[in-house]
């Protein structure tokens, strides 16, 4: 049963990093990404989007700028 579980984190791990790695890539062609391009590229919720460009802020990967109606994420 662990076993199971450990391979099921794997993939989910696997499949998190290989959307960080779409939102990045996106953020260096256009300059910078916004919460809506994340939402439009990988299909997820607000929320989702959202906590995504800040595990990648955390990593140093992504840097906030604009002003907070007009906030825009860009590769660090």
């Amino acid at each position: 049963m662990a076993g199971l579980y450990l391979k099921w984190k794997e993939k989910m791990f696997s499949k998190e990093q290989k959307r960080f790695a779409k939102i990045i890539e996106f953020a260096q062609k256009n300059g910078k990404i916004k919460n809506d391009d994340v939402q439009k590229l990988l299909l997820v919720s607000d929320k989702t989007a959202t906590r995504y460009l800040d595990e990648l802020m955390e990593e140093g990967k992504l840097k906030r700028a604009g002003s907070p109606k007009n906030e825009f994420y860009q590769p660090n």
